[in-house]
């Protein structure tokens, strides 16, 4: 759908312009967004053979990038408590992998600390992220580990990885911020609280405000010490991000000294009733249409005018039944705010998820015909760029931690207008770029005509030249091409243009219709708490049927349902009358299912 412009790192290296935008060191005037997923733990470590088709794969399916994910503890030796040597066999996987990502136009993005063993000689304790501010030895080990892998030579590429321009960013240690670290082991936690009795001291205030006032001095130093050592001391020229987890008002001051705010978020992320990450998993079965688009909103004020915005972790995880929302919310969304990047979290979770279907899980993508589909809705709208951004901006003034100032959240509403307009926030005293205004109370936006979301029907109508999808839970919703009637049941539908012309006109249109899918055997112990994925990686499509009807103003199309691989499973009959072309999508029409169709003419 988008041409890949290979191989990645052939303009320079990734930078910003000052509107926030990713573009090329060597080609300022040239922009470019990012689509992706992540690979973790032994994704990340393939035989060269499984490689090569995996990127051949990801390259069809439209990406321009990936995360190296959970990576580090296998990158080293995983039974050494405080290993930094780096894995001959292991960095070997990853550097071919590395270099066919580079080779294809595969951008890459990765973390310099994930979960690598760490036990500090001074405390006994495991645990590096609880331990980097407080623990000079767990800062050390940080910078040896990064500096064996940054400074090694991939023979694949004949750079080092520091070296390369095919890495976009860096994240110094994944979802980092002490406020979620700190009490993590109870004999780290003891000296955070030591260490903050002595910091207290002639500081007047609760000891709720100044403790995370503390912890939020903490952080600054640490950032300040990483970025120094990975730009200054290793000379490295990729873009460098961090605190990508929390939402916390305040953190915009430490995020102002980043390269780019990234962000993770998940819509029904699995509980754990009774043991961490085991069955049973409790499931989240609401809408995020239906509370306003809370994921991707809530992430909005985070951004930060000026710098590119990336989402590195995000999900509308299986088993959620409302889950096919997903690719209409984040792709119009994150066009509209001019987001730089998204990556899916994730491809999968081992090389056995590659190789071959081992079976649904909470995330993988690589054997869910879900999450594969609705990314084509992604890439339309976003990737592609079928939805142009709001021309208004609206930033939000983080006034300094202190007594006077310890409110936490973004005052109340404010996310709602990054439902229409661009919005970020910025440190108060900063000047803000040119054409963004500052938030005051009480101010409001012009509701955008293009996305129209209802949260008490629960639909959600994206339209553009291109690309135009409805959400609907039942019924009937016209957008603006495209109408649905008759919708037996929950389901989106996404017209999108092939051939880059406008969809009345188009000669060659992807239809998606999604409902609901499942693992053959699954078991419930109650719509929201899931006892078993089931014994078989046989999928169950949910039947849905619905007339789908698309403005027709010259010859009528030609309906080709298709199989999963692409490939035309039978012709579906549709009708021309008044300038209307309209067929019946019906997902069970056909043995294996229909969740997609081809409109040629």
């Amino acid at each position: 759908m988008v041409p890949q412009d290979a191989p990645a790192g052939q303009y320079g290296f990734v930078r910003s312009n000052d509107q926030g935008e990713f573009v090329f060191e060597n080609a300022p005037g040239k922009k470019i967004r990012f689509y992706g997923a992540n690979l973790c733990f032994t994704a990340n470590f393939l035989d060269k053979a499984v490689a090569d088709k995996l990127v051949e794969y990801l390259v069809r399916m439209g990406y321009n990038a990936i995360r190296f994910h959970h990576h580090d503890g296998r990158l080293v030796d995983p039974a050494v408590s405080d290993s930094v040597k780096l894995n001959p066999e292991t960095l070997d996987r990853l550097d071919y992998l590395f270099a066919q990502c580079k080779k294809h136009g595969l951008y890459v993005t990765t973390d310099l600390y994930v979960n690598r063993n760490f036990k500090s000689p001074a405390t006994g304790c495991y645990g590096l992220k609880a331990q980097l501010p407080i623990d000079e030895h767990a800062m050390e080990s940080w910078k040896d580990f990064v500096r064996n892998w940054m400074t090694h030579r991939n023979p694949y590429t004949g750079l080092t990885w520091g070296e390369d321009p095919a890495l976009i960013s860096l994240c110094p240690v994944n979802e980092d911020t002490p406020s979620a670290n700190w009490s993590a082991n109870p004999k780290v936690a003891a000296l955070y609280r030591s260490k903050f009795t002595e910091w207290k001291k002639g500081r007047e205030g609760d000891d709720q405000t100044l403790f995370r006032e503390f912890l939020f001095e903490l952080q600054g130093n640490v950032l300040d010490r990483q970025i120094d050592f990975v730009k200054n001391e290793l000379g490295l020229k990729t873009m460098i991000t961090s605190l990508n987890w929390i939402t916390d008002a305040p953190l915009t001051r430490l995020r102002e000294k980043l390269d780019l705010v990234d962000m993770h978020q998940y819509f029904s992320h699995p509980t754990f009733p009774e043991k961490a990450w085991q069955m049973p998993i409790g499931v989240d079965q609401g809408s995020s249409i239906r509370r306003g688009a809370s994921l991707p909103r809530e992430m909005m004020p985070t951004r930060i005018f000026g710098k590119p915005f990336t989402v590195t972790e995000f999900n509308f995880c299986n088993p959620n039944r409302f889950r096919a929302e997903g690719g209409p919310l984040m792709g119009a969304y994150a066009a509209l705010q001019n987001w730089g990047g998204l990556w899916r979290f994730c491809w999968s979770h081992s090389d056995a998820g590659i190789i071959r279907n081992p079976g649904q899980n909470s995330f993988d993508a690589s054997n869910d015909p879900m999450q594969q589909l609705s990314d084509r809705i992604i890439l339309a709208l976003f990737l592609r760029g079928d939805l142009a951004p709001s021309k208004t901006k609206i930033s939000y003034p983080v006034a300094p931690f202190s007594q006077n100032n310890p409110a936490m959240s973004y005052p109340g509403g404010f996310a709602n207008l990054g439902l229409d307009a661009q919005i970020g926030s910025h440190a108060a005293e900063r000047k803000l770029p040119a054409g963004v205004v500052c938030w005051r109370p009480g101010m409001k936006t012009q509701e955008s005509p293009r996305i129209r979301l209802d949260r008490k029907a629960g639909t959600l109508a994206v339209s553009t030249p291109l690309t135009e999808t409805a959400t609907l839970p039942a019924g009937d919703l016209a957008v603006k091409k495209l109408r649905v009637k008759d919708a037996s049941k929950f389901m989106t539908a996404a017209a999108i243009s092939l051939d880059g012309r406008p969809l009345t006109e188009s000669g060659s249109l992807l239809v998606i219709h999604l409902s609901n899918i499942s693992q053959s055997g699954a078991g419930y112990g109650s719509s929201t708490l899931l006892r078993a994925w089931g014994n078989s990686p046989e999928l169950l499509v949910e039947r849905c049927t619905a007339t789908l009807e698309l403005e027709c103003p010259g010859t009528p199309w030609r309906v080709a349902a298709l199989a999963l691989d692409g490939s035309e499973t039978g012709e579906v009959p549709g009708s021309l009358k008044n300038g209307v072309f309209r067929f019946t999508a019906d997902t069970t029409a056909f043995p294996g299912g229909v969740l997609a169709y081809h409109l040629s003419r």
